[in-house]
């Protein structure tokens, strides 16, 4: 069997790869797209779905134009700039896999993906953590992806670079958690996505190291920060939270970084999930940073209804969007709603 795994199916095996795995593929230096022929038959695909837990049919990248195919069990792909790039990893023999970075630029040429979907995706790969079955529902890993060096590729003519761009754009990298990922979406997605957007993704970092004075010394990380205004948010939603040691650490950590004058606001799901919590800590962050929070879009309320669905689905199931089958032949055929009239900012925002 020979095959370069591609598209969502590329997507899906790098966010589902245990820690130990992806930093031992990523140790490798990536190689240009193999030239062999494609050569995968109806029982490879069939067993490498059943190992991987992958949804047929396959998306492979093929090197020449000739080997596309469209079957019921696999799709093969050609992309000219795409076999010119050293974007590729070896998983085992015969089987390669698409970088992080360029399957995302894949899946982004989607039109069944939404908007929100894409920029979830984003936040994953560029994310220090994966789903995984233990205590904590999580692991840490590295980030698969790195939004300067996304946005190199994504002045190449590939097919979803434009839309891949945009969502960058609204990217905060290196979140350690689904909640942390829920919360600064919810802090910078413009009005007409539901977001409250008092912050760009510029202003804000995620788990930045802190270098403590005193007599302990050492260093925190506030799961967000906005470094202009010293304001540190905690999501604190997840099990790390929870018990009477997890209370007094974060309490120790609040005072120590209080002494680095930066303050902790602390955010629980609740808070995060509710319109009214949500908008005094968008008037506490508005105001500090001498700006105005008020909502101009015309179903601002009603899109932020939708987005909070979102967040919540997707920290129950982080990777519930990076399924091939999530869109059904029903919604698919559903007439589109009509799209609202654009936010004046958006462009600027995404231009910056």
């Amino acid at each position: 069997m020979h095959a370069v795994l591609s598209h969502i199916q590329a997507l899906r095996l790098w966010l589902s790869m245990p820690a130990d795995q992806v930093r031992q593929v990523l140790d490798q230096a990536p190689v240009l797209l193999p030239r062999e022929r494609l050569s995968v038959s109806r029982h490879d695909a069939m067993s490498l779905s059943a190992n991987q837990g992958l949804h047929l049919p396959l998306h492979v990248l093929v090197p020449d134009a000739s080997q596309r195919r469209n079957a019921v069990w696999i799709k093969a792909h050609y992309s000219l700039a795409a076999a010119e790039l050293a974007d590729f990893y070896r998983l085992s023999e015969g089987l390669y896999i698409c970088s992080p970075r360029l399957a995302f630029l894949q899946v982004a040429s989607d039109p069944r993906l939404s908007d929100l979907e894409l920029i979830w995706i984003s936040h994953l790969l560029c994310g220090t953590w994966t789903p995984a079955e233990n205590d904590w529902g999580q692991e840490e890993r590295p980030a698969l992806m790195e939004p300067d060096r996304c946005r190199q590729l994504c002045a190449l003519r590939i097919n979803g670079a434009a839309r891949a761009a945009k969502a960058l754009a609204l990217t905060c990298g290196n979140t350690a958690s689904a909640g942390e990922a829920a919360l600064a979406l919810s802090l910078v997605l413009p009005h007409k996505l539901g977001g409250l957007h008092v912050v760009s993704p510029r202003e804000v970092i995620a788990n930045p190291s802190i270098s403590i004075t005193g007599k302990n010394g050492g260093t925190r990380r506030p799961d967000l920060l906005i470094p202009s205004i010293g304001l540190g948010l905690e999501y604190q939603g997840g099990k790390a939270h929870f018990g009477k040691e997890a209370c007094v650490s974060d309490a120790g950590r609040q005072i120590e970084l209080a002494a680095s004058n930066i303050e902790t606001l602390p955010i629980t799901m609740k808070q995060l999930l509710d319109d009214q919590a949500m908008d005094r800590i968008a008037h506490i962050i508005a105001k500090r940073m001498g700006r105005k929070y008020r909502p101009r879009h015309r179903v601002f309320f009603e899109r932020r209804h939708h987005l909070q669905q979102f967040l919540y689905a997707h920290m129950l199931d982080p990777l519930s969007c990076c399924s091939s089958q999530h869109v059904t032949r029903k919604e698919k055929e559903a007439p589109e709603p009509p799209e609202p009239d654009p936010v004046p900012y958006f462009d600027e925002l995404v231009a910056e």
